[in-house]
């Protein structure tokens, strides 16, 4: 996030018509899947040569992958064009540095420098092709099985495209990659429908696939539009996967219409004005002074009558403790911990240990969506909503998805005084995404308030729904999305 004069922020729309007016020459030969990437985005690198699984079940799991998502998309091909799926001609290639994969569109071997960490489709020669001794295993190490069949429906989604003739440069190549991710997430929905005679998919399934995300994803301000490689920030990556797993592979026929959401992460001015964080003294202040400026105008649509009161906030030391009620947490109880008390109407959050290992690991977006969340959940108190339900936390994190929406379009920064002021920079929106990954419910979470709170994949999607209503129709229509 970075400061900004209200009259100064940038309001976030572009045409994606416009960006089919860029596209001006034909993309790389291979589309690939991830980029050279060796950590995640938490900065922890990824360990190679683990022994959960053994050296060759990736080829194993993608092959069978291979099988299923031709199955699929030879039942899907025909409903969306009238036309049938044949099956890749070239075959598949496992590849690694001693033996690399046949060059696309050319004669011989591929110079393994060029395709190293990669998995890629090659429409000249209609084949795929992954790197099993430097991304696929470890992807399958960190993110398991079906993160795997995940990246074969993404490839296999441009095979696709080639079959459907859009491969020829009328689309940069972001558009050919939202759609790809698209497809992919339409092949999840097929799986979580039951009809996969390969694979299962379960909720940790979908939370390890935004850690796969956060791992594949475009470097930090990446100008998708400009970059002919760019394939998208995570947070852009989920946004199409998560249609075609909630709408189907019509939702994704129509990405070729433009009919999918764009957030830019780069705004015109200065990239290095964009991409710097906050200090993090500076977080809190400036968040709280923005929220309270968004619930004083956002509050009155779901209570309507009723006026917004100053909040009250608790940055504590776990070693002094803190209270709600009859119950209260210190020392080690106390570390981490962060909670809305309707008791004493109070906002608590661990300052010592939780709001500095937020910052450092994941960025200052870390810390405002925990304290928006809080925003959010003293909201519904108020509002006499619901409060201690799985719906209600997820209706929570829609609410702080509005929030963060307003701070991209400067609808409710330009009634702020200019101290109040914040908007997002390149990468925060990835930041959101790492921080439900951090603290979503696990899928072994069973009873009491941690499976109330929502798995990773869910509550991003409830942020997402918030996100997008407010962003595309404005924050009232946002918050009416999230209480509907």
């Amino acid at each position: 996030m970075t400061r900004a004069c209200a009259r100064g922020v940038a309001v976030a729309v572009a045409s994606l018509l416009v960006l089919a007016a860029c596209a001006s020459e034909v993309g790389p030969a291979a589309s690939r899947a991830a980029s050279s990437a060796s950590s995640t985005a938490d900065g922890n690198q990824i360990v190679p040569g683990k022994t959960k699984f053994g050296p060759d079940e990736d080829d194993a799991i993608i092959r069978r992958a291979v099988d299923d998502v031709q199955a699929f998309f030879e039942e899907e091909f025909p409903k969306l064009y009238g036309e049938p799926f044949t099956p890749l001609a070239g075959g598949v290639f496992p590849y690694g540095p001693d033996d690399p994969p046949p060059q696309c569109g050319g004669v011989g071997k591929s110079d393994y420098r060029q395709v190293a960490q990669n998995a890629f489709y090659c429409p000249q020669d209609d084949f795929m092709a992954w790197d099993t001794v430097n991304l696929t295993n470890d992807l399958l190490d960190n993110f398991g099985p079906f993160t795997l069949a995940i990246v074969v429906a993404h490839e296999l989604g441009h095979a696709v495209q080639a079959r459907h003739a859009i491969l020829d440069g009328r689309f940069i190549t972001f558009v050919t990659e939202q759609q790809a991710d698209c497809f992919a997430g339409s092949y999840t929905q097929h799986v979580q429908q039951g009809r996969s005679n390969a694979f299962e998919v379960t909720p940790a399934d979908l939370d390890a696939s935004l850690g796969g995300f956060l791992l594949i994803r475009d470097p930090v301000g990446t100008d998708v539009v400009a970059d002919e490689n760019a394939h998208g920030s995570a947070f852009q990556r989920i946004n199409a996967f998560a249609d075609g797993l909630n709408e189907g592979a019509d939702k994704c026929k129509g990405y070729e219409e433009f009919s999918f959401n764009f957030v830019p992460e780069v705004e015109p001015g200065a990239l290095e004005e964009q991409a710097l964080d906050l200090p993090f003294g500076e977080v809190e202040a400036l968040v709280t002074a923005n929220l309270e400026g968004f619930w004083t105008a956002a509050f009155p649509l779901i209570a309507p009558s009723e006026r917004w009161a100053q909040a009250r906030t608790n940055p504590f030391d776990p070693e002094q403790g803190v209270a709600c009620g009859d119950v209260s947490f210190e020392g080690d109880e106390a570390v981490g911990k962060y909670l809305y008390c309707p008791d004493d109407d109070t906002m608590s959050w661990d300052e010592i240990n939780l709001m500095p290992e937020v910052y450092a690991q994941i960025g200052d977006l870390g810390q405002a969506e925990i304290i928006g969340k809080l925003y959010s959940q003293r909201a519904q108190h108020l509002a006499g909503l619901t409060t201690d339900t799985l719906e209600a936390s997820l209706q929570a994190d829609c609410f702080t998805g509005v929030w963060v929406a307003t701070t991209k379009t400067n609808e409710v920064n330009e009634r702020l005084p200019d101290a109040a002021v914040i908007r997002l920079s390149p990468g925060d929106l990835d930041e959101a995404v790492a921080t439900f990954l951090a603290f979503g419910a696990s899928s072994a979470d069973s009873g009491g308030s941690a499976a109330q709170r929502g798995t990773s994949f869910e509550r991003l999607d409830a942020f997402r729904s918030g996100f997008f209503e407010a962003f595309n129709n404005g924050f009232a229509s946002g918050m009416r999305e999230c209480t509907t």
